[in-house]
């Protein structure tokens, strides 16, 4: 079997890719050292970080393409119609799940305790809002997709004493949760939240999915947290709502129109001079060491497919594909 690896491959990554290749008895190549001719007998492409120009191209360079390897947990980025029928595409979903989750928790605690409202009230010289804060325990949380981010939301959640509301296609894995519903039932989960933690992919069920009536379903001081892609919330609804709802409080990580790191960034909609939102640069699964963290799982799963044996995390490519 024929790997061939593309995207940006640190010197840590590749030795790990080298000697692991080499052990399972992997072929495999670069795609900056590729022949036209190894591109065509692949038989695995690994897409790394950095592959999203010129991707279309890449897949139809491979011919004899069988498996499709994400770095990436999310995969909204791929244009399915440039993937044969016949080829198994697997995200890596869940592999950067503890570290988000903890920033979903750190943008939970500071928005429920008023700590960006309090602190500008203390730089205008006013000590104090007078607002009562969220107490966690005994408080909703709703969580919409309950994949590895999810589950690791609700272990976080529980340990607060809060009671763990999920709306997912399948319910799996724990911590089970104490209400638990599909996307007919996401108006019953969000009327009932104290908190939202938005954690699905973004898909053709899901984009645009939270809207001015969907929020018009939460309670007026619920906190709405996004960690999945900006794409499931309509832009203009949200900023709306959070400048007419000033109790409306909101955290995002994920935007509609995100520049790349370091790149100057200009928002549509003014959210962070809002005292009710708070917001952070795509970066809630930055820890150290994760990038090897999240290949050495892909790996693992691309010698699972090598091996013979069934390769996790699937995508179901009718998500993302329009019926013709």
């Amino acid at each position: 079997m024929k790997l061939l690896v593309a995207g940006r491959v640190p010197e840590e990554m590749r030795k790990f890719i080298d000697s692991s290749c080499r052990t399972a008895g992997l072929q495999h190549t670069y795609v900056s050292d590729a022949s036209k001719n190894e591109m065509r007998e692949c038989d695995v492409l690994f897409l790394g970080f950095g592959t999203r120009e010129r991707l279309s191209e890449l897949i139809n360079g491979c011919e004899r393409l069988r498996m499709l390897q994400t770095e990436s947990a999310g995969v909204d980025y791929i244009d399915f119609a440039s993937v044969p029928p016949e080829t198994i595409v697997c995200s890596n979903a869940g592999a950067f799940a503890e570290p988000i989750a903890e920033h979903v928790f750190a943008m939970i605690l500071s928005l429920a305790k008023n700590l960006k409202k309090g602190e500008m009230a203390m730089r205008n010289g006013i000590f104090g809002t007078g607002e009562l804060s969220l107490e966690m325990r005994g408080s909703i949380l709703g969580i919409f997709g309950y994949g590895g981010i999810g589950r690791e939301v609700a272990k976080l959640g529980r340990l607060f004493g809060m009671k763990i509301y999920a709306i997912s296609r399948n319910i799996s894995g724990e911590p089970q949760p104490d209400w638990s519903g599909g996307t007919a039932e996401l108006d019953s989960m969000l009327s009932a939240a104290d908190v939202v933690v938005i954690s699905a992919p973004l898909n053709l069920q899901t984009r645009n999915l939270f809207d001015r009536n969907r929020f018009d379903k939460m309670k007026r001081d619920a906190i709405l947290i996004n960690v999945a892609r900006g794409g499931i919330i309509v832009e203009e609804d949200l900023y709306r709502h959070v400048v007419a709802n000033e109790k409306f409080r909101v955290g995002i990580d994920t935007w509609w129109n995100e520049p790349g790191k370091k790149k100057h960034f200009t928002p549509r909609y003014d959210f962070l001079a809002l005292p009710n939102v708070i917001g952070s640069p795509h970066n809630s699964e930055d820890v150290q060491g994760i990038e090897m963290k999240a290949v050495r799982r892909a790996f693992d799963n691309i010698f699972r497919f090598a091996r013979g044996e069934k390769p996790l995390n699937i995508v179901k490519r009718e998500d993302y594909m329009e019926r013709t």
